[in-house]
């Protein structure tokens, strides 16, 4: 018998519901001036590569944001998600 964690993975249809975008590499080169705009919400330098697989970000790859403001590859932090429904670096909590 099996007296372990009972918490069991979000549903589809909670990580659905996430945000999610297509990264997009900037050019180092590109002076981006003042604009204190930019990435307001979430600065992209930041977040460049996952912390699920290690791997950089590349150019038109799928990225997800939970709740807490962690972002991850769409894919690495889907099947997370579906095994325990709570960030892998801070371990908040997803909303049910």
């Amino acid at each position: 018998m099996n007296m372990g964690s009972t918490e069991k993975g979000a549903s589809d249809d909670q990580i659905s519901q996430l945000p999610s975008w297509r990264y997009k590499e900037v050019d180092s080169n590109l002076e981006l001036g003042n604009d204190t705009d930019c990435n307001s919400e979430l600065s992209m330098c930041d977040w460049q590569e996952c912390c699920i697989c290690l791997a950089k970000y590349k150019d038109k790859e799928e990225l997800r944001q939970l709740p807490c403001t962690h972002v991850f590859h769409l894919k690495c932090v889907d099947h997370w998600l579906r095994i325990t429904s709570c960030c892998p670096l801070c371990k908040q909590k997803l909303q049910r």
